[in-house]
Parts: structure tokens; C-alpha cells; sequence
């Protein structure tokens, strides 16, 4: 999953995946974290 992909779903943070490093996945966690926030007022 990209960053910008609006379709968000757990599978975006599959830690097995070999192309996302520890801080990739952080950086999309708080990215759809700040995103959830902002929607939900």
C-alpha cells in the first residue's frame, strides 16, 4: 500500500514484506493515524 492509498487496510502494514523497513512502516501507521484523527473531527 501506498501512503496516499485511500484505501487503508492492516494488510498495508504486513511486517513480512521485504520492500518495508521498521520506519516505513511507522511513517504509513502515523500517516493513516493523523489521517483517522482528522476525519473523525
Amino acid at each position: 500500500g501506498e501512503l496516499t492509498d485511500e484505501n487503508n487496510n492492516l494488510s498495508d502494514f504486513d511486517v513480512q514484506d521485504e520492500n518495508n523497513s521498521i520506519s516505513q512502516i511507522v511513517e504509513k501507521f502515523e500517516t493513516n493515524l493523523q489521517r483517522a484523527m482528522n476525519t473523525n473531527g
